[in-house]
């Protein structure tokens, strides 16, 4: 995304494992257009907490929220990120 120099409103990261290199692919977006972002954090365990922690760590004024799809399978856990 950060090569197509775009201002996105919202981004949706589901790349089935590869979120964390996802958002760090980004970053430049992120810090420019501040999106909301919806994560998917069930891939891989360490994703629930490496993800919350990688975008608060960024400083950008985040408020990040945890949700549950009611679905099969129902582990599917994603974080929500918002600004003010």
């Amino acid at each position: 995304i950060d090569s197509l120099n775009l201002s996105p409103d919202y981004v949706k990261y589901d790349v089935e494992g590869a979120e964390y290199e996802a958002l760090l692919g980004t970053l430049d977006t992120i810090r420019g257009a501040r999106p909301a972002m919806l994560v998917s954090l069930y891939h891989r365990s360490r994703d629930i907490f490496s993800l919350p922690i990688l975008i608060s760590e960024l400083n950008l004024g985040y408020k990040l929220f945890l949700t549950r799809l009611k679905c099969i399978p129902s582990w599917e856990i994603n974080l929500i990120a918002t600004q003010n």
